[in-house]
């Protein structure tokens, strides 16, 4: 997990979160589950969201999606984040939507800033 944690900040801080994201299903085995992955994610998604990236930010998502990893309200914020960095509104609707469907993440008091 630190090893991951450890490439991601590293790439982050020279600018090169692809680069991160690339490495990381190479360190995924030594991954738990759960924990340090969703925490890494997380960090990586609001590293992008901060930079307005909502191209980055979608594919993320879906990526999150698709490897089975439930929505949970840190990713709806890294994506209310990213709207708000580029002030698309309409996104964002949709986002916090998501907290409201049945079976969603609860939104948070980040969520409804």
């Amino acid at each position: 997990g630190s090893l991951l944690r450890g490439c991601l900040r590293a790439c982050l801080r020279a600018g090169a979160g692809a680069a991160g994201l690339r490495a990381a299903p190479r360190l995924r085995p030594r991954l738990p589950r759960h924990g340090q992955a969703r925490s890494a994610l997380t960090a990586v998604m609001n590293a992008f969201a901060r930079r307005g990236d909502l191209a980055t930010l979608a594919a993320l998502q879906r990526r999150a999606d698709e490897a089975g990893v439930p929505l949970y309200t840190e990713r709806v914020n890294a994506m209310l984040l990213g709207c708000r960095e580029v002030g698309d509104a309409a996104e964002a609707v949709r986002q916090y939507e998501a907290c409201r469907s049945p079976g969603g993440p609860l939104p948070d008091s980040v969520t409804v800033k």
